[in-house]
């Protein structure tokens, strides 16, 4: 009768302790988000909004983390675009297949239109929105990838952070 109760006692506190460990997803998650904080980004929990089949945007349709790339106050371009997974068949935009926009204030120039359609192209089972806003170059992705997907994540942020400085210049 003792042994059953130490047995239960031990699988207790084995399966409290089995509980609270992190899992090989969150392991995982916390390893690119800390490699994001320590490479400059900023992370942030969203809900980003998706283009349903009809063509219609739907609000907070999709959980997933923004990666933040700090655009500096003298690079600063006219901001407020946001690039959006589209589930239509019906494309919105012939440079972004898949994509739709979900804000677009003004007209991107040429060079950066060059550059996110590249971007959603090469990253497209990663990404939920590419956004850029008057202090960021945001990244919404699914964490899927490894550190070569976080190193290519921030290669294309440099890049249009690059581009930006040079329309302000």
């Amino acid at each position: 009768m003792w042994l059953w109760a130490v047995i239960i006692a031990m699988l207790m506190v084995i399966g409290s302790a089995l509980w609270i460990m992190p899992s090989r997803w969150e392991r995982h998650v916390a390893r690119l988000r800390q490699q994001a904080i320590v490479g400059g980004a900023s992370v942030r929990l969203m809900q980003f909004p998706l283009i349903n089949a009809e063509g219609r945007v739907i609000e907070a349709a999709c959980d997933g983390a923004a990666y933040l790339f700090e655009i500096p106050p003298q690079e600063h371009i006219h901001a407020g675009w946001m690039l959006v997974r589209n589930q239509s068949d019906v494309d919105t935009d012939a440079n972004f297949t898949g994509w739709g926009w979900y804000i677009c204030q003004h007209e991107l120039p040429e060079s950066i239109m060059k550059l996110l359609a590249e971007l959603v192209n090469e990253m497209e089972e990663y990404l939920y929105a590419v956004s850029i806003s008057a202090n960021s170059i945001g990244l919404g992705w699914n964490e899927k990838g490894d550190h070569q997907t976080f190193q290519r994540m921030q290669y294309w942020a440099d890049s249009l952070k690059q581009l930006i400085g040079e329309i302000e210049s």
